[in-house]
């Protein structure tokens, strides 16, 4: 695959029909929904190749190596994912985060927006502006309040959201299937890299829930909201996984055409969270196609509900906790008489 680091970034767009018993219930009725945003796999590659940071190897992680796992070149992972590769090549590495912002100044406008960051820098570099970049922006299909919590278009509302994780997951996909690409870096080796790697996906809660379409439960194992209490810490965890995740569906399906049983299969797909049955993840890998992996080489514990780490504080995360904290003890004990 050729670069061409002069064109401009790749857009995407993609269109999602709206049923017509939900145009009836839009504000202005619409007959299909667009979504325009830029390839992540080609911002990764601008960061790779444009970035100051990364004209400076010091701040490049692009193989794994030992030690503790404080950051994403360390760990079982990364060993797995570059194992899987052809010797000598190198995994084009990414992080998303999503979450809700302001589209004007007032904030009266919101919707989600996406961040992808440069998952093969090093942490202290990828704090920098110039590690990172926003790629999409989901605009909202505005509902009159008396209909935006109707059947009919909460059900239209996760099937588009999984459409749109569809068409940002096929970008890795289509990279993959074409062979990658090779490049010059900045400070002058030539590497190619076959694979663009999803190492992880952030977002607050509930949009992470809403990400891997897992309802009230645990987006990363099958654990309803009531056993998420320490009391029932006896409960043995089963964690997600792409084919585990139809495998439920396929059966709950089966069991939803029995008519006496219907109601019984829709309440146990909502417990444990692959509700509706008829939408699948958009993060999810291709079936059948274990080549075009995204996620790691390993189904089981590369995957895009392994990936979404359970929800917390992005300061936590990304360090900005310690840093207030070591601001706030500097400053007491420079104001100590």
């Amino acid at each position: 695959m050729h670069v061409d680091m002069s064109a401009p970034l790749r857009r995407v767009r993609c269109t999602f029909p709206v049923p017509e018993e939900v145009q009836d219930l839009m504000c202005e009725p619409q007959s299909e929904v667009h979504f325009d945003f830029c390839d992540p796999v080609d911002v990764l590659m601008r960061l790779l190749l444009l970035s100051p940071l990364a004209a400076d190897p010091r701040n490049l992680a692009l193989v794994p190596e030992d030690g503790d796992y404080s950051d994403y070149c360390n760990g079982e992972r990364m060993a797995r994912v570059h194992a899987a590769l052809p010797p000598g090549t190198r995994a084009l590495t990414g992080v998303i985060f999503f979450d809700e912002c302001n589209r004007d100044e007032k904030g009266f406008d919101t919707g989600d927006g996406g961040i992808i960051v440069a998952g093969f820098m090093r942490k202290r570099a990828r704090e920098s502006t110039h590690a990172k970049k926003s790629f999409a922006t989901f605009p909202k299909v505005h509902f009159p309040p008396c209909n935006k919590y109707t059947v009919a278009v909460k059900h239209f509302t996760l099937g588009l959201r999984q459409h749109r994780l569809r068409a940002i997951h096929k970008c890795f996909e289509d990279f993959n299937r074409t062979g990658g690409a090779i490049v010059r870096l900045q400070h002058g080796p030539v590497v190619y890299f076959p694979k663009a790697v999803l190492l992880a996906v952030y977002a607050d809660q509930p949009a992470a829930t809403k990400c891997t379409l897992s309802g009230s439960s645990c987006p990363v194992c099958y654990a309803k909201q009531p056993e998420m209490s320490p009391v029932h810490v006896d409960i043995p965890i089963f964690p997600r996984t792409d084919e585990g995740v139809r495998n439920k569906k396929r059966a709950l399906l089966a069991m939803q055409a029995n008519s006496t049983a219907k109601a019984n299969s829709e309440k146990r797909a909502k417990e444990i969270g692959v509700f509706p049955l008829d939408i699948e993840c958009g993060m999810q890998c291709a079936v059948g196609r274990p080549d075009l992996w995204i996620h790691g080489p390993d189904p089981e514990q590369d995957n895009q509900f392994a990936n979404m780490p359970q929800v917390n504080l992005h300061g936590m995360d990304e360090g900005l906790t310690l840093k207030l904290n070591h601001g706030c003890l500097m400053t007491a004990l420079a104001e100590v008489p």
